[in-house]
């Protein structure tokens, strides 16, 4: 199911990848809301920045459905930057499989993507892959969420 609201948090690095998922939005869902850390590419911004900006998005947002699409160069520090306030669990995707299990496994809420190694056919695969997952809240999964939280 389509969330109401993704946030878009991009630095340089990710800035292309992330332009390709918020068109593909655009075109295809125009009824999802889409909040964007950016709007122009900044040269010499840097993930930690963006990230506390989508973190505060999140909170204004007050949508446990939301979900925040990051992107960096790699998708690893963009991962480790949002990963640092609890109410977001951030996974850095690269598989289909590995994608879907993060969201089954771990419900979470943050598919983080690296514009240098993704291209925009895969990456556009994989936020696919992310929001058609759901969450299988089985006792195994809800106990090791609590004890990251």
């Amino acid at each position: 199911m389509l969330p109401k609201n993704v946030i878009f948090a991009t630095d340089h690095a990710g800035f292309e990848l992330c332009q390709h998922i918020i068109n593909y939005f655009e075109i295809n869902h125009p009824e999802v809301n889409l909040i964007k850390t950016t709007t122009n590419f900044e040269p010499n911004d840097d993930f930690p920045q963006i990230a506390s900006i989508a973190y505060k998005k999140y909170i204004e947002l007050d949508d446990k459905n939301c979900l925040i699409l990051g992107f960096c160069g790699s998708g690893n520090g963009i991962s480790i930057a949002l990963n640092r306030y609890s109410e977001i669990r951030a996974i850095n995707g690269y598989m289909l499989k590995q994608v879907k299990q993060g969201k089954e496994h771990l419900n979470a809420n943050c598919l983080c993507l690296g514009g240098v190694f993704i291209e925009p056919k895969k990456g556009l695969e994989l936020v696919k892959i992310f929001i058609q997952s759901v969450y299988k809240k089985i006792d195994r999964y809800e106990k090791r969420i609590k004890m990251i939280s």
